[in-house]
């Protein structure tokens, strides 16, 4: 990222600036909380009490602590390893009333499980040249970055093994409006479990707008509008928790030089 799009990057921050002073210091109160299941007839049964946790607070931001273990659902990719899956018509309709474009990508490595003995999924350094980005799926590190917002991008090589252990990751562009960018992060700390708030790279990412990822499932918004939230919620609904991997904890436990911390994590990792 260039020094003057840093400077300029993330729009968000601007807003979540207030959000995040004193979130971490342990000073918040705790209470008992549910958030309510979305209307979605591909989830529902999923979401329904999905969020019964206690919850911690700075007087500005309400960060739920809520069990991941219920947003663990099964794959909807199979072994993630074959050809573009389908896409639910529930995302179809909030994404063409949001003006976003959905995308449906095919294995990256081919029948992974088959050739993972010979050609190593976990990788240093895995090329994504070759792919449309944010990737969806593919090779890539051993170690998949903490749950969380983040205020600095999160290198793909890490991004994608969170897909691939069911997360959903928001990436936003570097010019959305201070009150999108919050009600993001407002979104997030509602319901933390597998999801990555990141600045989306300009490079891959419209910066007035936002790109969704899943394992082998993008949602590509180039505007943000009076919508696109919707979207955003629906999609994370359908998709969260079904990659074709699942992991019993949140976060990995393992750092490395180039993985950034989440500004603000998920309290239950």
């Amino acid at each position: 990222m260039s020094g003057v799009s840093a400077r300029r990057a993330f729009a968000l921050l601007a807003g979540a600036a207030l959000l995040l002073a004193g979130c971490g210091s342990g000073s918040g109160s705790s209470s008992s909380s549910a958030t309510p299941a979305a209307a979605d007839a591909d989830t529902a049964a999923a979401t329904t009490n999905a969020a019964t946790t206690t919850t911690r607070s700075n007087g500005q931001l309400t960060i739920k602590s809520v069990d991941p273990s219920k947003f663990l659902r099964g794959s909807s990719v199979g072994f993630g390893e074959g050809p573009a899956p389908t896409l639910s018509p529930t995302v179809r309709r909030v994404a063409r009333r949001a003006g976003c474009r959905l995308r449906s990508d095919p294995s990256a490595v081919g029948i992974h499980l088959l050739l993972s003995d010979v050609v190593p999924l976990h990788v240093d350094n895995p090329d994504y040249s070759r792919q449309i980005r944010p990737p969806t799926n593919g090779r890539h590190r051993p170690i998949w970055a903490d749950w969380g917002f983040y205020q600095v991008p999160v290198p793909y090589a890490y991004e994608v093994h969170n897909l691939e252990h069911g997360g959903v990751i928001v990436h936003i562009g570097l010019r959305v409006k201070r009150s999108q960018g919050v009600k993001a992060v407002q979104m997030w700390a509602g319901s933390p479990p597998y999801l990555l708030i990141v600045p989306g790279l300009p490079a891959d990412v419209s910066p007035r707008g936002v790109t969704v990822t899943s394992w082998q499932r993008a949602m590509v918004c180039k505007i943000w509008n009076a919508r696109t939230m919707a979207a955003i919620r629906i999609y994370r609904n359908v998709y969260r928790g079904t990659g074709p991997e699942q992991i019993p904890s949140l976060n990995s436990g393992a750092s490395a030089p180039d993985l950034p911390a989440p500004a603000l994590p998920d309290p239950t990792g």
